[in-house]
């Protein structure tokens, strides 16, 4: 309930969090009602869902899911994402929306499987993990607190399990 739609078509069934279209959307924790002792600006926090991908859409160019976190705003974040236009995993940080990469692996991102994506910010080391294992580690100060969000783009996606810590 303390989830804002950046865009997109998502929608909660059956305890999941559906991408319907194959276009994509975004939801941030953001400026919904929130109790006034719990902030919305964490600095060192575990984030984690389970993605899954019913179906890609191929005409839609930039095709990824994954997660956001230390959001500020849509020009300045870290995200972790899986790209399928060319099978890696990506850590990439925005800064006044000027892109940077800050760390890739190669991924095989299969339809229909669950794959827990989980970013672990501890002061400036980021650590991206897939199903536990770790993919991406970085250290980058650029952002130090921030919100949280999952996004997908291009695909039918589903979102479940989600945790903050």
């Amino acid at each position: 309930e303390n989830w804002e739609l950046g865009y997109g078509a998502l929608k909660v069934k059956d305890g999941e969090l559906f991408q319907e279209d194959d276009y994509g959307g975004a939801f941030y924790v953001g400026n919904a009602t929130w109790p006034e002792n719990i902030s919305r600006e964490w600095s060192d926090y575990v984030f984690q869902a389970k993605l899954k991908v019913n179906s890609w859409n191929p005409s839609e160019g930039e095709i990824q899911i994954g997660l956001q976190v230390r959001y500020k705003d849509d020009n300045n974040r870290y995200f972790f994402y899986y790209s399928k236009k060319d099978n890696y995993l990506y850590l990439e940080k925005l800064i006044n929306g000027e892109s940077e990469l800050l760390g890739s692996a190669p991924f095989t991102f299969d339809t229909n499987t669950y794959y827990t994506f989980k970013t672990d910010l501890e002061g400036a080391n980021i650590n991206c993990y897939v199903d536990g294992v770790l993919k991406i580690s970085v250290v980058d100060s650029s952002i130090s607190t921030g919100k949280v969000g999952l996004i997908s783009h291009g695909n039918s996606a589903v979102f479940d399990d989600v945790m903050l810590k």
